[in-house]
Order: structure tokens, then sequence, then C-alpha cells
């Protein structure tokens, strides 16, 4: 199965591990355009792309989300996508109101098999840690001019957590544990999450092959970070030591355990088949990069 992951906003946003050694400082400010407010792995990243394709795929026309740009080049679609639309909808909290429909955990772990490994109570904290979340971001969101019939980005100011969400016992035991649970996300009282599903809406996302979730941690960050928003559209990339350094900072010590890292994700991605091949190339770690064929 591939799902949809929103790609401004894993362009943005990086890793902010609760790591043992080191202590990180929250917020976290990353850059001059991100903020974020509580510690955020894969794991939530992870959460954040079920929610955000749930979400879509309920709302979407036809019950499906769109695949080329033929799919949303029609009136609903170009009305909806406008800087007049957008502007409503951030003063008009009823236009925001999208949910998932009520899914039991059981439904979930079919629909996304690498859930399987997590109990209920597992996979309720990691729900419940990613809700909580708050991200202060100027945030580009793609919108439509009718009068080019193009799309473009706008950047807007938000300080949102992604979604909310019901969750109510479907199986207990008669001590009352609960096996298992059925949850309902929303993304009506967040702007963040919002502009996450409209990006969606018109195809700004990238497609992440299900293989990816049973990946390493590392693994999981440079694929985001780097690679994810290139496939399909070239056959090699680059991607150097610094600009890996810089996004998961508190991850990496010094270039030569940037370098040893990254050159283990990039085995473990290849070994997977997200990407082809590999190549180092630099003789200082600070000047090295990867040439990834895709």
């Amino acid at each position: 199965m591939i799902i949809v992951s929103e790609r401004s906003f894993n362009k943005i946003v990086p890793p902010v591990p609760n790591v043992r050694r080191g202590k990180i400082v929250l917020p976290y400010k990353h850059s001059e355009i991100c903020e974020v407010h509580n510690y955020w792995t894969e794991k939530n990243f992870m959460v954040t792309d079920i929610v955000l394709y749930l979400i879509a795929e309920n709302n979407a026309d036809k019950r499906r989300l769109p695949k080329t740009r033929e799919d949303i080049n029609i009136e609903s679609y170009k009305n909806k996508g406008t800087l007049e639309y957008l502007q409503l909808s951030m003063n008009n909290g009823s236009n925001r109101n999208k949910n998932s429909n009520w899914i039991t955990e059981g439904k979930l772990k079919i629909r996304f098999p690498f859930l399987a490994k997590y109990g209920s109570n597992a996979l309720y904290k990691m729900i419940l840690e990613t809700s909580k979340c708050i991200f202060k971001l100027i945030y580009n969101t793609k919108v439509y001019d009718d009068q080019t019939d193009e799309f473009y980005f706008v950047p807007i100011d938000v300080n949102d957590p992604i979604f909310s969400f019901e969750c109510q016992p479907v199986r207990e035991t008669n001590h009352g544990k609960i096996l298992e649970r059925k949850y309902c996300f929303d993304i009506s009282n967040s702007m963040l999450g919002y502009l996450m599903f409209r990006n969606i809406a018109f195809l700004n996302y990238d497609w992440i092959p299900e293989e990816l979730y049973n990946l390493s941690r590392d693994s999981q960050n440079l694929f985001r970070k780097f690679i994810s928003h290139k496939r399909g559209m070239v056959k090699t990339i680059k991607i150097s030591l610094t600009d890996v350094k810089g996004a998961q900072l508190h991850n990496y010590k010094d270039y030569a355990q940037v370098k040893t890292i990254t050159t283990k994700s990039l085995k473990e991605l290849k070994k997977a088949k997200l990407i082809k091949d590999f190549k180092a190339a630099g003789t200082r770690h600070w000047f090295t990069f990867f040439n990834v064929k895709m």
C-alpha cells in the first residue's frame, strides 16, 4: 500500500526526539519559519500521515484522492482552491469541518498493516501525543489562480496542533482493561490541519510506500526530508552532509557520525528498494555529499 504524506510539512518540520543524551529545550526553534512545542519523532510523522490520509480520503470528491492534475481540473476544485475560498475558510470554522468518520483499531491495522505490531494502548498513546503537539509555522498553502489556471503557494502563519480526536472503547476485559478502541479524527478546530488537508486535495503530497514505516528512525527521517518529494521526478539527487546535519541536528553530533548513519540509512533504503543505489563523494566530511539514484 502507498499512502500520502503532506509535502510542505515534510520539508519544514524536523524530528525532535526525546533523547536521553543531550537535553532538547522545548519549544524547539528549528528556523525562522518553524517552531515545535513538543517532542516529535518518526512515529508522530506516521500517525500524521495516517490521519490526514483518512480525512482527505473521506472528504475527497468521488471518494478518492486526486492522482494527477487532471483530477483536480474541474469547477468544484477550482472554486475551493481559490484564495477567496481560503480566506472564507479561515474566517468561518464551519468550512473547515472535516473528519475521518469512526474507524476501529482492527480496521486501521487492516488498512495500514505496519500498525499490526502496536497494541491498543501503544497506538492510543502515539495518537494522543501526536494530537497534542503544537507547531508554530509559516506554512506554504497551495492556492488556485483562476486567471492563469495555475496553483501557487501562499505563506500563512499558524499556531496549532494538527488534529483532535474522539476515542471510544470497543472491547474490554471483565476487569475494565481496554483491548480495542475506535477513533474519529477531526481538523475543524485546527487551521494547520485544514491547510494540510487542502494541500493534499490539490496534489501537494508525497507518496509513501508502507515499507518505509518498518525501517529505522534515521532511514525514515532521511527519506521523508530529502527523497520522498523527488521520487518519480528525477533520476538522481544530491544530498550533502551539511544539509543532513542541519535537518536532524539532535540525532547527530559530528560529521563523521553523520556520514556513518547516513550511509547506513541509504543502505537500508536500497535494501527496501526505496532507492536504486548511492555513492559518496568528497574528501572532507563537511564537503561530502551522496549521489542517490532513484
